[in-house]
């Protein structure tokens, strides 16, 4: 065989990989497009970059890099990476995926999650652009769908992995079972389902009610026979559909329900879905048994969808969704890919307002403004696309102009890529990407290099919550409190805050070693902003306010412990988060640690802890310390 006829086999069998997986050259090439242009927004977006875009006492992405740092020095995936607790706080799967990237290429965690943003990015394309092309049969229009859906910045959460990755695989292996049901599919959909369960909250709930509407959609589908005006429904087919499709539903059980155990055991065994006191009503959108909050929440999400105006992009989503809902009713008969949009996306609202059933009946809810963005963030584009399609179907009775398809496409790539040019500028101009663009402080890093290179993954640490959230951020190391928002929905938050002023405020010595013991306790950690992260004084030393204390809702055990134990404390009734503070948000009677135990500023806990403590490390600003870690020595 000649050069020639080598590389024309090679050509051959290049087109018959991508035949099999549904793409032409023209895919290839769009593709190709997409990757670079939205590579060159990221890479303009992160390039800059110091740190990352939040902040570092109490945002979401130091949070993120807390589990991240946890997992890639040797911690459990699956146990909590910010507290000495078993249950995570945030979803597991971007720490798994992400740290051994970070070690592979020996990685600073900041730098690791930046250039992993990429990875993710060509999957996101990737997976959309598939699941557009197969349901619409068009490279135009699935070309037109990644821009309508692709996330502009870095992906640095869990949440936003969730939705850019995790659920449109899931959509898509999704599609491919409802399109040829057999075995394969059923184990790719199965494990697909399973990891969609444990990418985030709400798509437990969401992935296995839309397996069981998928199921009860194929049998009434084979069996419903419209006879004239009269629909009728055939039990000799319904039999039949359910006895082809059992084997198929048992193997997506069976594959599915493990993996979702690995996280959900927990939960659903030992707390049964009952979250620590008041969590889903201080904690998210606020209080869900007031009407007016649901009603909110159900008008905020349809003006989101179908009246957005607030930009190019969010015109054209608006524009294609009003098509859409009016094809519904025009559209006289309907492709199955076309049912499978209509179905998914009454899939994606239902669960979406299923809170008006769930909240009187079982008085819980899916947090719906997570499970609208989350969940159905990939579905509305699939619809929003067959609103295009319907739009382009109505022009074309009025308008007789060949290409007219190409034509109106092409006006609307150009838009989206407008828009997509301002989303970025939006994005330069917020507070906290500018905060990115400086140097962490030394101090800091100087903190998380030496607790990185001198202690264990699992050891604990004890400081004030919000300094507490940063130092698990830069290194992974465990606390005895931290923020609450960003926690474990099951963890007892208020014994732990309790016995941890008891440990550095009360004036029983053994009963604060019992203590230290119960929790392992490895370090103690100052510094300057132990006050700051708590109350805020005048001039006067008089509190003027506060941020995040330690605190416990009102309860008489917990009053008694800190009466036993010389703890001063008052009682306000007030916002449990200091960040989650609205009409919608109730307030509760809270047990305030009161700035009263500060033994001083630099030294705020009791004295009676000194002889237990060994200053490891120190950093000094104009020959002052400002922050010092001890070991504990009990």
């Amino acid at each position: 065989m000649n050069l020639k006829e080598g590389e024309g086999k090679n050509k051959f069998n290049n087109l018959q990989i991508l035949n099999k997986i549904g793409l032409e050259k023209m895919d290839i090439i769009l593709l190709s497009i997409l990757f670079i242009l939205f590579f060159g927004i990221n890479f303009n977006i992160t390039a800059e970059m110091k740190q990352l875009p939040s902040p570092i006492y109490g945002g979401d992405y130091y949070y993120q890099m807390g589990c991240i740092n946890h997992i890639r020095y040797g911690g459990d995936p699956f146990q909590n990476c910010n507290l000495i607790s078993d249950n995570p706080g945030y979803f597991p799967l971007l720490g798994i995926a992400e740290s051994p990237f970070a070690n592979f290429f020996s990685l600073d965690s900041f730098t690791a999650e930046i250039n992993f943003s990429f990875i993710i990015l060509i999957f996101s394309i990737f997976i959309s652009y598939i699941l557009f092309r197969k349901i619409f049969g068009d490279y135009k229009i699935a070309f037109l769908g990644v821009l309508l859906f692709i996330y502009i910045g870095p992906i640095l959460k869990y949440t936003e992995f969730a939705t850019y990755i995790i659920n449109p695989l899931f959509i898509l292996l999704l599609f491919s079972f409802y399109k040829k049901q057999n075995y394969l599919n059923a184990v790719l959909l199965g494990i697909a389902a399973g990891i969609n369960t444990i990418a985030h909250s709400v798509l437990f709930p969401a992935t296995y009610i839309t397996l069981m509407f998928l199921f009860l959609y194929l049998v009434l589908n084979s069996s419903i026979k419209l006879d004239k005006t009269t629909l009728r429904l055939n039990k000799t087919l319904i039999i039949k559909s359910i006895k082809k499709l059992a084997p198929f539903s048992i193997i997506i059980i069976f594959v599915s329900v493990p993996i979702s155990m690995l996280y959900w055991y927990e939960p659903i065994f030992e707390y049964s879905i009952n979250t620590s006191p008041h969590y889903l009503e201080w904690n998210g959108p606020g209080d869900m048994t007031s009407f007016s909050l649901q009603t909110k929440i159900f008008v905020d999400i349809l003006k989101s969808t179908f009246s957005n105006f607030s930009s190019i992009s969010g015109f054209i989503r608006t524009l294609f969704f009003l098509c859409g809902v009016i094809s519904i009713f025009l559209i006289k008969e309907m492709g199955e890919n076309i049912k499978f949009v209509i179905f998914i996306f009454l899939t994606a609202l239902i669960c979406t307002f299923s809170y008006f059933i769930t909240m009187p009946l079982l008085h819980i809810h899916f947090v719906p403004n997570y499970m609208f963005k989350v969940f159905g963030k990939i579905i509305l584009v699939c619809f929003a696309l067959f609103g295009l399609g319907g739009l382009m179907s109505l022009l074309n009775k009025k308008i007789k102009l060949p290409n007219l398809k190409t034509i109106l496409i092409g006006v609307f790539v150009v838009l989206l890529i407008v828009s997509n040019i301002y989303a970025v500028n939006n994005y330069k101009e917020s507070k906290w990407y500018n905060v990115s663009l400086n140097e962490m402080d030394e101090s800091k890093i100087s903190l998380k290099n030496y607790v990185l290179a001198n202690t264990e993954v699992n050891d604990v640490f004890m400081t004030t919550k919000e300094v507490g959230f940063m130092l698990n951020a830069l290194t992974g190391r465990k606390l005895v409190c931290s923020r609450r928002a960003q926690n474990d929905a099951f963890e007892n938050m208020d014994i732990r805050e309790i016995e941890e002023a008891i440990i550095l405020y009360g004036n029983n010595t053994e009963t604060k070693k019992q203590l230290i013991e119960k929790y392992n306790i490895k370090y103690l950690y100052w510094d300057y902003y132990w006050i700051r992260s708590e109350y805020y004084f005048n001039e006067k030393g008089q509190v003027t306010g506060w941020f995040d204390p330690l605190i416990s809702f009102k309860n008489q055990e917990n009053i008694e412990l800190l009466n036993q134990n010389n703890v001063s404390y008052f009682i306000k009734n007030t916002y449990v988060d200091p960040t989650k503070k609205s009409k919608y948000h109730p307030t509760f009677d809270l047990i305030f640690i009161s700035s009263q135990n500060y033994h001083n500023f630099v030294h705020p806990w009791n004295p009676n802890l000194d002889p237990y403590l060994e200053e490891v490390w120190s950093y000094k600003q104009q020959n002052q310390k400002i922050a010092i870690l001890y070991k504990i020595n009990i």
